[in-house]
């Protein structure tokens, strides 16, 4: 009796978090965001983003800003169900960033893990790609 009702419970728990995780190719991840079926977020620093400029129809906005979660909020106006991929330098910061809005209840997180530059295993990267870049000069910070 204790047997089916364990494998039911693991069923769920597997049903729960079957895309937790979930990782998008940075040419499907551009492609997306240009259509606009998904809001594109780089969470490298400002710095970064001065020093290689953003991906293409991307918004800056920081992981380390203290209201990171708030400024996504902002840039899907409230739509928490809204799908959203966040980009780094190697897929390490998005990905802390896709588990920080899948905390905060974004149902639709996906974590460009070959980042900018490439990462063995995830892809070559959105430059290796030649995926169109955007001015470093002033980022889209998510609020504006």
């Amino acid at each position: 009796m204790l047997k089916p009702i364990v494998l039911s419970f693991f069923a769920v728990l597997l049903a729960l978090d079957s895309r937790a995780g979930e990782t998008i190719a940075a040419d499907k991840a551009y492609r997306s965001a240009q259509s606009g079926d998904l809001v594109l977020v780089d969470v490298r620093t400002e710095a970064e983003w001065r020093a290689t400029g953003l991906p293409a129809g991307s918004l800056g906005i920081p992981l380390q800003d203290d209201d990171f979660v708030q400024q996504v909020l902002v840039a899907v106006k409230g739509d928490r169900t809204q799908p959203v991929a966040v980009i780094c330098r190697t897929g390490g910061r998005s990905e802390h960033a896709m588990n920080r809005l899948e905390a905060a209840g974004f149902s639709q997180v996906y974590n460009v893990a070959e980042g900018l530059f490439g990462r063995p295993g995830a892809g070559p990267g959105w430059r290796a790609r030649a995926l169109p870049l955007g001015s470093p000069g002033r980022p889209n910070r998510g609020s504006e």
